[in-house]
């Protein structure tokens, strides 16, 4: 895909890549002299024409405490800073591994992640969170040394699996007696997809948004000024969903029924729900229909003889990590017969289905068994399994 990338692209990327050497230095903000900083003022009233009210220097709030090593000199922004990471503030590093559990066992040790004060919930195990943030601190705020600690403990090794004891008890498996099965983020859905095709580009970072495929007329609502879009014709289109395009308040289609945040607010924690549109998509969305064609395409370049047990197997390792059942595999060779049947009377499908396959350089010989191979591989993508975190 990168073939068709343009020299522009090729050398923003490797500027890019250079600077994570670390040799580079951007300066960010520079503090002003003194004489040079703005005066701020209470304003009686609020009224802001008023200039005789009281200075208001930056200092913090007077209900918490001032930490003690900083002088009466005006404070800056790297005062905040220290204030922020000090021994002597537990909000922070709290809040992070309370942040950081969430993402390994898809609800935090409290689940009101911003809010751990008296509003919000208190931890389901109160010294687990304690102990975590005081060794977060501990280690020099090392993220990768508490993700160790996280990820090779036995509770996150715990199976995914739905105990019948503990339906009662612990229904939402607050104590941890179990892993927690949740679905892929929104981002995430497409990039497994894509994943699995073998589409996904992940060979460089940084760069401008790219832009997947939308519906027409998408943006037709958007006024002042009126907006207009092209989506991404070369391999940037296969870019992770962290650099897809998003439009406040009119994200992409796929965003939207997989519970993205539309970013007009600050959002913590994503609700997750459940929906029709979720299975529509993953069948019709054109981006998971030209990954279900690809996977297919892969499946037959690196099997050589094509037998269909064979195939099947390997897309099952692939999305699911595992072998298909007896009555997986006997409905998908129904479904895999019957497509063929259908493909090879209505030739004029065969061909409108395989063009969504843009960057594919390999062609199977047999495009009926490739055309139906490809609707054996929209079920696949369209499993919940497949898009479920065990």
């Amino acid at each position: 895909p990168y073939a068709k990338q343009s020299v522009t692209a090729r050398s923003y990327r490797d500027r890019i890549l250079a600077l994570h050497s670390g040799h580079a230095m951007t300066l960010v903000a520079q503090s002003l002299p003194q004489d040079q900083i703005p005066v701020s003022r209470v304003l009686p009233r609020g009224n802001w024409l008023d200039e005789n009210g009281e200075l208001a220097p930056p200092g913090f709030p007077g209900f918490l405490p001032k930490p003690e090593q900083l002088s009466d000199a005006r404070l800056s922004r790297l005062d905040l800073a220290n204030w922020i990471v000090s021994k002597d503030n537990p909000l922070t590093s709290r809040h992070f591994v309370n942040r950081l559990w969430k993402q390994f066992f898809g609800s935090g040790l409290s689940g009101i992640l911003d809010d751990l004060g008296s509003q919000g919930e208190w931890p389901s195990h109160p010294l687990l969170l304690d102990w975590l943030a005081a060794d977060f601190v501990d280690s020099g705020w090392d993220v990768k040394h508490t993700v160790r600690k996280i990820v090779m403990s036995g509770t996150y090794r715990q199976a995914a699996s739905v105990r019948d004891d503990l339906q009662r008890s612990d229904p939402y498996n607050r104590l941890l007696a179990e892993q927690n099965a949740r679905r892929l983020p929104a981002e995430l859905v497409r990039d497994n997809a894509l994943a699995i095709s073998g589409l996904l580009q992940a060979d460089y970072v940084g760069g401008p948004s790219v832009k997947p495929y939308q519906p027409d007329g998408h943006y037709s609502n958007l006024q002042f000024p009126g907006r207009k879009y092209k989506e991404t014709s070369d391999g940037r289109q296969y870019r992770r969903g962290v650099y897809m395009h998003w439009q406040r308040t009119f994200l992409h289609p796929m965003l939207v029924n997989f519970d993205a945040p539309s970013r007009d607010e600050c959002t913590a924690d994503r609700t997750q729900s459940n929906s029709p549109q979720q299975a529509l998509t993953l069948l019709n969305d054109p981006q998971f229909v030209e990954a279900a064609v690809a996977m297919a395409n892969r499946l037959l370049r690196e099997n050589d003889e094509g037998k269909f047990d064979d195939l099947l197997d390997q897309a099952f390792l692939i999305a699911l990590s595992r072998s298909p059942m007896d009555t997986e595999r006997q409905a998908l060779g129904e479904l895999f017969d019957a497509q063929s049947k259908y493909f090879s009377e209505n030739l004029e499908d065969v061909e409108e289905m395989l063009a969504v396959d843009r960057q594919s350089a390999y062609l199977p010989n047999d495009r009926i068994q490739h055309a139906a191979l490809s609707q054996v591989c929209r079920v696949i993508l369209n499993l919940h399994e497949t898009i479920t975190r065990y």
